[in-house]
């Protein structure tokens, strides 16, 4: 499996350029996932492995993993995919924080929509992989997680950080909801699986499991 992160804009987000084939002499086939910003350095380094993008995938609709999403939809030709619970964040300029002077720079207060709509549970076969749709809520309503069993990778957004989580004081975050996300979804994947996040470093969820913030509430058998 190939992963190459591209670290874009102000706030370092995370652009994941993704395959199940190395590439090589020939095209082959590619995944985007979360286009922040820098439209055109993220199509420069897609050309230089030169892949052909079959989807764009949002693991939640804020404007630092959205902000070059238009640009590289068109310029590709390529469906974006997001979670159906993220309909609401993605239209919505004050829930996407597209409008946000202080975050982001010059608001432009952009509404966005995905071509394909997933939800929790679906598998997506793109690029030699197969990635399954984790609906994590909490850091927004409808952010998702993608998990390759095969490889044992999860695409994981602003949901889980090394040894943190996202947020939740913005529009449609939950700090309940992202415990329950961390501590009942992804902790019950295997110990060796690699985290790759919106932000910072990759990280594994058994390692997780014992240093994370939220690691205290794993043990609960109740909904938190």
């Amino acid at each position: 499996m190939f992963i190459q992160t591209i670290c874009v804009g102000n706030i370092d987000t995370n652009c994941y350029l993704v395959s199940g084939f190395k590439p090589g002499n020939g095209p082959v086939p590619g995944i985007l996932i979360d286009p922040g910003a820098e439209a055109d350095r993220i199509l420069r380094e897609i050309a230089k492995k030169n892949m052909k993008i079959e989807a764009i995938l949002l693991t939640h609709g804020h404007y630092d993993h959205t902000g070059a999403m238009e640009e590289v939809r068109s310029a590709l030709n390529a469906k974006v995919y997001a979670c159906d619970k993220e309909k609401a964040v993605l239209a919505d300029p004050a829930k996407n924080l597209s409008g946000d002077l202080y975050v982001f720079g010059p608001g432009r207060g952009t509404s966005y929509a995905a071509d394909v709509w997933v939800k929790d549970g679906d598998v997506l076969e793109l690029a030699g992989l197969k990635l399954k749709v984790l609906h994590t809520p909490g850091h927004t309503e409808g952010s998702c997680c993608f998990y390759e069993e095969a490889e044992k990778v999860l695409f994981c957004g602003d949901t889980l950080f090394y040894r943190s989580c996202g947020r939740t004081d913005m529009p449609t975050g939950s700090m309940q909801q992202i415990a329950h996300s961390v501590c009942q979804i992804l902790f019950k994947l295997p110990d060796d699986v690699t985290a790759y996040p919106g932000h910072m470093n990759e990280t594994q969820i058994g390692y997780e499991k014992i240093y994370n913030v939220l690691a205290k509430y794993a043990s609960w058998e109740t909904d938190i």
